[in-house]
Formats: C-alpha cells, sequence, structure tokens
C-alpha cells in the first residue's frame, strides 16, 4: 500500500472546486500571456503540401487538407487550442484567374503587416513541390522581405523515392534565391511515415522566430518532446520556489491550502505548454478532483507523515518538494493526454499509477525536508 495516499476532504481551510477551477484557469492564461502567439504564413501553389507539413508539426489537424484541389481560397487563420500558435494559410498560387495571386498575396500581407500587432506575420514557410518554381514566387519572398519577415524555404511533397531528386531541387531553389530564403531550402518528408526533416524544420523556425515567441513556438510544436520537458520542469521549478518563499515561514498543515493557487496555476501553464484545451481540461471529469488531490490538505497530511522531521508543519523544504513532486505527476498527465495515451475517461484513477512516482520524488528529497 503507497504510504503516499490521499482521500478527498471538504472542509471550510480546502479549496473547493470552483476555487480550483480558477487557480488553474489563471495559470493556463498567465502562461498564454507569457508566451504570446507566433504567427507562420504558410505559402506555395496548390497541392504542395502546405497543410500536410503544418498539421505534421503540431501534430494536430490545424489546416484542412486538400486532394490537390484548392481548399484554400482565402487567406484562413488557424489557431491551436492553447493559443500559442496562428498559422495563416494562403490559397495556392493556381486559386483562380479573376485575380493576381501574387498581387492578390502581396496586398493580404501588408494589410496583416498593417493591423493589430498580435496577428502580424512573424515568419513565413514558403513550399515547393518537384519540380516546379516560377519567378512569381521570387516576387512574394521578395515581398515577404520587404516586410521585415524571414522565409524558410521547404521542399515539402516527397515520395520515398524521390529524396535524391529532392534534395538536388532544393539546392537549385537555394541558389535562385539567395539570401531572401533563410539558411538553405530544406526537404521534408511528412505526409507519412517515416516522417523526415521536421525536427530540422522545427530547429530553423526556432532559430528565424522572434525571441520574445520562441516559448510559444516550442508550447505549440509536438515534434520536440525533449525540448517541451525541458520547459516544464523551468516552470515546475518556478512554481517550487515560490512556494517555499511562502512556507519560509512554517505554515500548520490546517493552512497548506495557501499554496494551492501556486500550485494550481503551475498545472494551468503546464497544460497550456502541453497544447491542451483550458475549456475541455476543466470539463473533464475528475480532473479538478485530482489536481485539489494533489495540493490540498489531504495531501500535506500525507506528506508530513511520509517524512520525518517537520512534525504538523510544512516548512520550506517540504513545500518546495511537495510543489516539485505535483508538477512532475501533473507533467505525466499532460504528456499523457497530449499523445492520447492517456483515456481522458479514466483520469479518476490516475493519482493510484502516480502514486509510486510521487513518493519516490519525496522520498529522494527527504534529507533536505528534514532540514528546518
Amino acid at each position: 500500500m503507497n504510504t503516499w495516499a490521499m482521500t478527498e476532504q471538504t472542509t471550510t481551510s480546502q479549496f473547493i472546486e470552483d476555487d480550483a477551477q480558477d487557480a488553474f484557469a489563471a495559470g493556463f492564461h498567465d502562461a498564454s500571456e507569457d508566451y504570446g502567439r507566433l504567427n507562420i504564413a504558410v505559402l506555395g501553389n496548390t497541392g504542395v503540401g502546405k497543410s500536410t507539413l503544418v498539421n505534421a508539426m503540431f501534430q494536430k489537424d490545424l489546416c484542412p487538407v486538400g486532394l490537390g484541389k484548392p481548399v484554400t481560397t482565402e487567406v484562413s487563420p488557424y489557431d491551436n487550442e492553447s493559443g500559442t500558435l496562428r498559422i495563416y494559410d494562403f490559397p495556392g498560387f493556381e486559386h483562380g484567374k479573376k485575380r493576381d495571386p501574387v498581387e492578390y498575396m502581396t496586398k493580404e500581407l501588408k494589410k496583416l503587416q498593417k493591423g493589430p500587432e498580435e496577428d502580424r506575420v512573424h515568419l513565413a514557410w514558403f513550399c515547393w513541390a518537384l519540380p516546379r518554381f516560377e519567378d512569381s514566387h521570387k516576387r512574394v519572398v521578395e515581398a515577404l522581405a520587404a516586410q521585415g519577415i524571414v522565409t524558410i524555404g521547404i521542399v515539402a511533397k516527397v515520395e520515398d523515392n524521390e529524396l535524391d531528386d529532392a534534395h538536388a531541387f532544393a539546392r537549385l531553389l537555394s541558389d535562385y534565391f539567395g539570401s531572401l530564403i533563410h539558411h538553405r531550402v530544406m526537404v521534408v518528408r511528412a505526409g507519412k511515415a517515416p516522417v523526415k526533416g521536421l525536427r530540422e524544420l522545427l530547429d530553423e523556425t526556432r532559430e528565424v522566430a522572434p525571441d520574445a515567441f520562441r516559448e510559444a513556438l516550442e508550447a505549440a510544436q509536438r515534434v520536440d518532446l525533449a525540448a517541451k520537458d525541458r520547459q516544464a520542469r523551468a516552470i515546475v521549478a518556478a512554481a517550487a520556489a515560490s512556494a517555499g518563499a511562502v512556507a519560509a515561514t512554517p505554515i500548520p498543515v490546517a493552512s497548506a491550502t495557501i499554496l494551492a493557487p501556486i500550485q494550481l496555476g503551475m498545472m494551468g501553464k503546464l497544460a497550456n505548454l502541453y497544447g491542451l484545451s483550458l475549456v475541455g481540461m476543466l470539463g473533464m471529469s475528475g480532473l479538478v478532483q485530482l489536481s485539489l488531490q494533489l495540493t490540498g490538505r489531504a495531501a500535506a497530511q500525507s506528506l508530513v507523515k511520509l517524512i520525518p522531521g517537520p512534525g504538523s508543519v510544512v516548512n520550506l523544504a517540504v513545500a518546495t518538494i511537495w510543489t516539485e513532486a505535483a508538477g512532475e505527476a501533473w507533467i505525466q498527465i499532460c504528456k499523457g493526454l497530449a499523445t492520447g495515451k492517456l483515456d481522458p475517461s479514466k483520469i479518476s484513477n490516475v493519482l493510484d499509477m502516480l502514486s509510486p512516482l510521487v513518493e519516490a520524488i519525496l522520498r529522494s528529497k527527504m534529507p533536505k525536508a528534514k532540514k528546518r
């Protein structure tokens, strides 16, 4: 039997469900404000794999996918659920004979860049498929450069037997566009497994993205989970430091819920980082109760029993490692939900699976917690 055993209790000194939802939502929104929103324009001919590329990078069906037909006829913005990414899907160059596509794209681009700051394009992906490119493409890339927008070039629709030709085509494009394209034109095979080039595209996009929006990119991307995990643990470390500061003067266990806003806010930030929907998270049966079990008075009572020394109070060290343990458990929940490995309908049973992890973290830090 796990000694980290928690029971659901609701007293006047504990957070109730509405309080927990408010604190969780506040953390989620704080993260959105901290990250901002990265806006990427995606351009190229119809049928070159623009939408497939976007959906593969962010592991979400952000853009509708067509079979060589002009699905997009106007500039269409698509946002991810947590609000850290916007994709501007521009129409393909063959979107109609009644208007000049280059003129249309240039006009729409200028309109975006003169609009509200939060809607402006930060960088562009320009996509090609073998073996075609046009002089008109250069006019659009020049228009992007004139607006101060860096373009990453991508050969995006590649079959298994075309990789050598695709790389040769990419070198040809790199020579033709020169400094108008960042670094070099890349080859990305995103349509079917095994995917190739997405990690390299993410690295190029990180390099191009304005510093203020790189965390927004990390929150949105689903290609490099190790980078996302590092950012998650930085969030946990910051929350643990805040909780420790509050408990620098030891807190009675009965008043331990004073730490709950910090811990629940941390959980909201982690949910945002892993690209989860706030509405979906708060509407998930059992999720808020689970968060209360990790942060409420019952959790504090179990904690001080598990770690000899603190007695009946939560001190700086206990508050710090408690928050670290709750944060690590929450990371596993968010990762499971984000990757589909965790069934949302079984969320109420998750604590039993996480108890050994939480207890192991606490025991590993016991020497620190004993020192008041």
